[in-house]
């Protein structure tokens, strides 16, 4: 995804801040449309699930953590 363009705080107009924007969610639009996630930066890293908790948690419990596999 190509990143916003940056103009002089001279032309921050109401017009063409909204024109921006416009560009802005045209471009997330069609990222999310064509699920290409290159260019984007997740806020929060995916954590494991409760389930996955739970197993990590009986098999520490019983000695068996070997067993564990964090992904499915």
């Amino acid at each position: 995804m190509k990143s916003a363009g940056l103009f002089p705080a001279i032309e921050r107009s109401e017009g063409r801040i909204a024109q921006e924007c416009n560009q802005a969610f045209a471009r997330i639009t069609e990222a999310a449309q064509d699920q290409d996630l290159t260019g984007f930066t997740p806020l929060f890293h995916p954590r494991w699930t409760i389930n996955k908790r739970w197993q990590w948690v009986k098999l520490a419990l019983t000695g068996r953590l070997r067993e564990f596999s964090p992904t499915n």
